[in-house]
């Protein structure tokens, strides 16, 4: 029988919240953080996901690019995956899940024509570069529970984390992937 998480957890800002919650510990290390007189968590935009019974939260920082794109300048990430037996390896796979899920969010399409795929290999199916790749912060929440997984949860919060961010810089909200595509017809 599985064991069930306790639900509440002290944070490092000294509170506690309800366990699954790392929004609040991304809030707790990001609101005293200053950049340009204001806060990161209030310049920035998330997004959020449970799966494999872990817990990830993603705040992201973008600009908009010379071609008026959306340009990552910096994640933030929180996972609570239990207890942390591997941190570096839960660091590497949240990191590896912005480069993914980066890639699907802004550039990733394939497209058909005539019954046929129009891309045929990688010089025609764009793919985030390295010179693209944000910096990543990733903050394990300290945990005592069983650990659970971090492979697959790393990637899904990254797009709506860019599409809030882009939509509090710009104003403008985009409703279907790959991004660039997106505003590219609008």
């Amino acid at each position: 029988m599985p064991q069930q998480r306790r639900d509440r957890m002290s944070l490092p800002c000294g509170a506690s919240c309800s366990r699954g919650s790392p929004g609040i510990l991304l809030f707790s290390i990001l609101l005293p953080e200053r950049l340009d007189g204001k806060s990161l968590y209030c310049r920035a935009r998330r997004g959020a996901l449970r799966s494999f019974d872990s817990y990830v939260d993603r705040v992201v920082e973008v600009s908009a690019s010379d071609e008026g794109f959306p340009k990552v300048e910096r994640v933030v990430t929180a996972v609570d995956c239990g207890q942390p037996i591997n941190p570096d390896i839960i660091a590497a796979q949240m990191e590896g899940g912005v480069g993914f899920g980066l890639s699907a969010a802004l550039f990733n399409a394939i497209d058909l024509e005539d019954g046929r795929f129009v891309q045929s290999n990688f010089h025609d199916y764009r793919q985030l570069r390295i010179g693209e790749m944000p910096p990543v912060e990733v903050h394990i929440v300290p945990s005592a529970e069983p650990p659970t997984g971090v492979g697959e949860p790393g990637v899904p919060p990254i797009a709506p984390a860019v599409a809030n961010a882009w939509a509090k810089l710009t104003g403008a909200r985009v409703h279907e992937l790959p991004f660039v595509r997106a505003l590219s017809k609008a």
